[in-house]
């Protein structure tokens, strides 16, 4: 039992955390400009293995999205009653990168290059989740970044300049 706990530990040591850092942002202001983005690369299986704990599940799991635009206590999609495969509006990481970059006021659909070689900024086969995205396109935001092997959290500052070579005339970013 000592691995389950140890992850229901960890969930209460994140929770108010979070909870703290998008209330702290909201009271500063702050919180309409800055992207909050958690998610792993994985979920957890959902029943118990031998050793009492849960093993990887690529299959269906969970991201939080705060600020800068997106609509607080949306839920995009839904799995079968034991969680074992997503049977609602299943969305990936094509997806996610669209609604990121269109939730900073950038044009997910603007390609970068690497020399001379056009690269998508997001998969061209998808698109935004639009039923989290708010009304209005931010035209400038801040991406919270964390850094969770070094604990270090990095704020990479969005703003639009009609010059920019990555990005056009939507915006381009600055560290």
């Amino acid at each position: 039992y000592e691995n389950f706990d140890f992850h229901i530990e960890q969930l209460g040591e994140f929770d108010q955390p979070f909870a703290t850092l998008i209330a702290d942002l909201a009271d500063r202001g702050l919180l309409e400009d800055t992207l909050i983005c958690v998610m792993s690369e994985f979920g957890r299986t959902p029943k118990i293995n031998a050793r009492y704990g849960r093993d990887h599940w690529g299959t269906a799991w969970s991201v939080a999205l705060a600020g800068c635009g997106i609509k607080g206590g949306a839920v995009v999609g839904k799995t079968n009653d034991n969680g074992t495969a997503v049977t609602d509006r299943m969305v990936h990481g094509g997806h996610l990168f669209h609604t990121y970059f269109k939730a900073l006021g950038l044009n997910p659909t603007r390609n970068y290059y690497v020399n001379q070689q056009p690269i998508p900024m997001a998969d061209p086969k998808a698109e935004a989740i639009k039923e989290i995205l708010g009304l209005g396109e931010s035209l400038s935001g801040k991406l919270l970044l964390y850094d969770a092997l070094s604990s270090e959290i990095r704020r990479i500052k969005i703003k639009r300049d009609p010059g920019c070579p990555l990005c056009g005339p939507q915006a381009t970013i600055h560290d």
